[in-house]
């Protein structure tokens, strides 16, 4: 018996599955999200918070440091997850945008296709994933949100 090997190619954001009544089936590869600092920034590569923050920290009022050190351990984070996903908000499009914003001194989940959002994810689940796996920090930085 003379056996054919024939050669695939799994497109990129999948795995190999299974074989099933002679068809290959794939699935979508589970995509980890960074929860910790040093995971944040192993998918940026090397940045530094501290270099950037010093020499704005002598211009915020002695009360804002935590809130703005928060605020830019989020932004970190939040590229780090914008870059797994492979998504960037294009604000112009009417898609919607799934985001965490604040509002009557409380943290919010909301929906937004035009508005800018600092905290802004491509699912409802996302957002409420980085809201769980964040939600300190987000509170520190709520009044700059």
């Amino acid at each position: 018996m003379n056996e054919e090997t024939k050669k695939l190619t799994i497109p990129e954001g999948y795995e190999f599955d299974k074989v099933e009544n002679g068809e290959v089936i794939l699935k979508k590869k589970e995509i980890a999200m960074p929860k910790t600092w040093e995971e944040c920034m192993d998918v940026l590569g090397s940045v530094s918070l501290f270099g950037l923050r010093k020499p704005y920290l002598r211009q915020l009022p002695p009360d804002m440091e935590a809130p703005m050190t928060a605020l830019c351990e989020l932004l970190l984070r939040r590229n780090a997850w914008w870059k797994q996903l492979g998504w960037k908000p294009d604000w112009k499009d009417k898609c919607d945008k799934f985001c965490i914003t604040t509002g009557e001194g409380r943290v919010k989940a909301t929906v937004y296709c035009a508005s800018n959002a600092i905290l802004a994810f491509p699912t409802a689940e996302v957002r409420d994933q980085f809201y769980e796996a964040f939600r300190d920090l987000i509170e520190e930085a709520k009044e700059l949100l």
